[in-house]
């Protein structure tokens, strides 16, 4: 029997992904209790975003106590569900209404990005599914859109140095995702989804001078976007051939549009971040966790707290560091990878129901993700250690 369908958790996550559940939200504290709100996590994440520099300290001095996590997902979730059913009208209303919502307040852009990368999946199988919708809806620029995601998504999962073999897919896939992106940029040229995979396309090619390029052109668009300058930002770090410098000036630019939209008061974060990250990575965690600390005085990052959340990982400081992964759950409830590493923490602290619910989220998020995959045979491994029957 597969242990990861035996907790009456699991069945209950499975249960809310019914829509007709869509305004219930369940909340698990570090013990395991469980309660519901009819507060979505944007609500939540308002609410997050307050007295960011004060939580960043609270969670040193008190790093027991008990902190409540929303558990997410519902963008990600629903959007691979309709492509299950090949519900492709449904999946175009659905990305329709994320896009006009993003066009009315640029604050809500991340719902568009989060709803396209719920087609970023670790299936050789689906690509047939966006073969159809892209068939039976040839004049819509979404289901090229979503084909792109995938490509790019297989693009990433490919190390080119490895052979010339894989050199040859690496850029196959990047040619099929440009080639999806062209279609949907002759249908529709505003949708910021393109400048996204346009960046991440041109990152995977390393050709700055195009990064640059689609951000100047995405900004016709979009001049108040937070989400491609912090994309570009990330993709220009001195380890990715740019420089701290670069950053500054895409920083201050973004600054002089803040009055349009606030969450461009964040971007200054981003070279405090890197830096912490340079730190850490060179196991020198204190001073990565005072960097990580400063970056996040501008305001509520998920990126950031991750960051914060692995360094104090590193350090077997494991309940620090579910303080921390709950932060960047309770801010973006949409990444996997902040579900795949609150489940391993729960290991270290021996909470094996909490990691089972954890790892089913994280693979609701990521069908097929190899990591996830990874730490399910792990965390199976360690289960049986424990002693506990199957």
């Amino acid at each position: 029997m597969d242990i990861f369908v035996k907790s009456s958790a699991v069945v209950l996550f499975i249960s809310l992904l019914n829509p007709s559940y869509a305004e219930v939200y369940r909340i698990v504290d570090k013990e395991g209790k469980v309660s519901f709100s009819d507060r979505s996590p944007t609500e939540l994440q308002q609410q997050a975003t307050q007295s960011q520099s004060v939580e960043a300290l609270d969670i040193d001095r008190n790093a027991h106590s008990t902190d409540p996590v929303i558990q997410g997902g519902e963008i990600k979730v629903s959007m691979i569900r309709l492509l299950s059913q090949q519900s492709y009208l449904a999946l175009n209303n659905r990305l329709t209404d994320y896009q006009n919502k993003m066009e009315r307040n640029i604050r809500d852009e991340d719902q568009l990005i989060q709803a396209y990368q719920a087609f970023q999946m670790n299936d050789p199988g689906i690509d047939e599914h966006f073969d159809l919708w892209v068939a039976t809806f040839p004049a819509s620029h979404h289901p090229y859109l979503a084909r792109a995601n995938y490509y790019i998504h297989q693009a990433v999962l490919i190390n080119p140095e490895t052979n010339q073999q894989l050199a040859e897919q690496h850029q196959l896939l990047i040619s099929k995702a440009e080639r999806d992106i062209s279609q949907a940029m002759h249908l529709d040229n505003s949708n910021l989804g393109n400048y996204t995979l346009m960046l991440s396309a041109a990152r995977l090619r390393n050709d700055h001078s195009d990064m640059k390029s689609i951000v100047n052109q995405a900004l016709g668009f979009h001049p108040a976007s937070f989400r491609i300058r912090s994309d570009y930002l990330l993709f220009i770090t001195p380890t990715q051939g740019g420089s701290y410098r670069i950053m500054q000036r895409v920083i201050d630019e973004a600054l002089q549009q803040s009055a349009l939209n606030s969450r461009l008061k964040l971007l200054p974060a981003y070279i405090d971040y890197d830096k912490g990250q340079t730190h850490s990575l060179k196991s020198d965690y204190q001073t990565a966790d005072s960097l990580f600390v400063k970056a996040l005085s501008y305001g509520a990052n998920d990126i950031i707290w991750q960051a914060r959340a692995i360094n104090f990982y590193k350090q077997h400081k494991y309940r620090k560091a579910l303080k921390a992964f709950n932060r960047a759950i309770l801010i973006n409830p949409e990444n996997s990878a902040y579900y795949n590493w609150r489940c391993k923490t729960h290991v270290q602290l021996n909470q094996f129901e909490l990691a089972f619910e954890t790892i089913e989220y994280a693979d609701a998020l990521s069908p097929g993700d190899d990591s996830i995959k990874e730490t399910k045979n792990w965390l199976a491994s360690k289960f049986k250690r424990q002693g506990y029957g199957l």
